[in-house]
């Protein structure tokens, strides 16, 4: 077995990758878990919103069109990836959505690639624990393939759980932050004359 293959009693990770299409396909599996001192919710919010995964999750690179503001259960959505240093075309279905606590998506890529990536967010004492899979199957790979997908991943996964958890810190206090808005005043009449020269003039003006 893998060192990066997965260790966790949660029930989504106990299962015969029946996705993987072939049981006799190579199965690559990469785990980390990450304590985090963000509520559940906190951590959702910007992990459940499909717009800000190119801000945090390293192997994705963009969208093929704008995604809605949140993972629904059964919507497909297309991604550009890059994984060992090669751009993927991947397919995503949407298996689950559950708030604040777990997100599942299976992928079909090119060369008949396929993918599941599970993310399972649970509460600890000083914040949430946050367990993230991904598992990479595929007829066309072989073990010292899938050695190489794993190390790749385990790598790319700590560097996304560590933007994840700057992000949804950061999160609360951008939108807490005033906005600024360009507001245009009517041109001054004859009688008041302003000190500046100009039909108009513009000032900005703090707004929550």
């Amino acid at each position: 077995m893998s060192e990066h293959a997965p260790v966790c009693d949660h029930p989504l990770f106990n299962y015969q990758p029946a996705w993987a299409s072939s049981r006799a396909a190579a199965v690559g599996h990469v785990t980390r878990h990450a304590n985090l001192a963000l509520a559940p919710a906190a951590l959702w919010s910007v992990l459940a919103d499909p717009r800000t995964w190119s801000d945090w999750l390293t192997v994705h690179r963009r969208w093929a069109v704008e995604p809605r503001a949140q993972f629904v259960p059964g919507a497909r959505m297309t991604a550009e990836t890059v994984m060992l240093g090669v751009t993927n075309t991947v397919e995503w279905t949407v298996e689950a959505a559950i708030g604040p606590g777990t997100l599942v998506l299976i992928g079909a890529g090119e060369s008949g690639m396929r993918t599941r990536l599970t993310f399972w967010i649970g509460p600890a004492e000083q914040g949430s624990r946050l367990t993230v899979t991904c598992e990479v199957a595929g007829d066309r790979l072989n073990d010292v393939i899938i050695g190489a997908i794993e190390q790749d991943g385990a790598e790319q996964l700590d560097r996304s759980i560590a933007l994840l958890e700057e992000l949804a810190a950061r999160a609360p206090e951008e939108s807490a932050r005033p906005a600024l808005r360009l507001v245009h005043s009517a041109p001054a009449t004859p009688e008041r004359t302003p000190r500046w020269s100009g039909d108009a003039h513009a000032h900005l003006k703090m707004v929550r």
